[in-house]
């Protein structure tokens, strides 16, 4: 790789893990999922460290050209953390939908108390 590029590859991957960080210390991001994008920021990291080591993955796949291994990877790991996200979403649209339920039923129970004690709003 060329140096520059090799450069800014490390200058952008130290700028989001600062970034990661900083967000997870100001309590905006959870510590867990901080976690994934600084080992991803890592990766990157000793990539650009050892670049050769890229080529030595890509000739084990059988890939030919090497930076279509780093897509496979960035592929395969957006995949996992879109699975993982969808989990999440699912279990809070799970939540949502029960604490609509338990509103609706406090809300009609309140409403016949009302009702039944002759109260006004």
């Amino acid at each position: 790789m060329e140096y520059k590029l090799i450069l800014i590859s490390r200058i952008i991957a130290i700028l989001v893990s600062i970034y990661i960080l900083n967000k997870t210390r100001k309590n905006l991001l959870i510590e867990k999922e901080s976690f994934y994008w600084v080992i991803g920021c890592l990766v990157v990291v000793l990539l650009t460290i050892f670049p050769d080591s890229l080529v030595y993955i890509s000739e084990l796949l059988g890939i030919k050209y090497p930076p279509a291994t780093l897509f496979l990877i960035a592929i395969i790991l957006i995949l996992i953390l879109l699975y993982r996200q969808l989990g999440r979403i699912s279990l809070l649209t799970t939540k949502v939908n029960e604490l609509i339920r338990t509103v609706a039923i406090l809300t009609f129970e309140l409403e016949s108390y009302k009702k039944e004690h002759k109260m006004d709003k």
